[in-house]
């Protein structure tokens, strides 16, 4: 008689650990799903940032920016195809372009050099880092 009582209980013992466990996976698969929301949304708003204006002088240069940068960065080309860097003489289209852009990546190219202070002056924002700082040049060439 002592071992059909204990049975009934082992049986409820296993049910209610069965049910703890139940409660935990379901919990866990809960916060799972929370936690994957909450990450889908972020990536959401991540994406929906709007890309960063980066200007350059040359088409060369928008290559490595748009490679490095991917879709988080839309490039503005100063140097249209075809134009010559020593003639070059930005349209006012351009210069409100470079208002936009954070960035300018600056090669010392000719027009640059001639053009400098007018496209700081349309975007006193703007960062310029000079990426030919540090670079040794073969025979001055620019």
């Amino acid at each position: 008689m002592g071992s059909s009582h204990k049975r009934p209980l082992e049986k409820k013992r296993n049910t209610s650990s069965f049910r703890v466990g139940m409660k935990r996976i379901i919990k866990d698969t809960l916060w799972a799903i929370l936690l994957i929301f909450i990450l889908l949304i972020g990536s959401k708003w991540v994406q929906a940032r709007p890309p960063i204006q980066v200007a350059v002088s040359i088409p060369p240069q928008a290559y490595f920016v748009k490679q490095v940068g991917g879709n988080q960065v839309r490039v503005i080309i100063l140097l249209p195809p075809g134009a010559n860097p020593a003639t070059f003489e930005p349209k006012a289209t351009t210069l409100l372009s470079l208002s936009r852009a954070k960035i300018y990546f600056r090669i010392h190219v000719p027009f640059e050099e001639a053009w400098m202070n007018k496209f700081r002056a349309v975007n006193r924002r703007m960062k310029v880092v000079d990426t030919t700082r540090e670079i040794k040049r073969i025979n001055n060439d620019p």
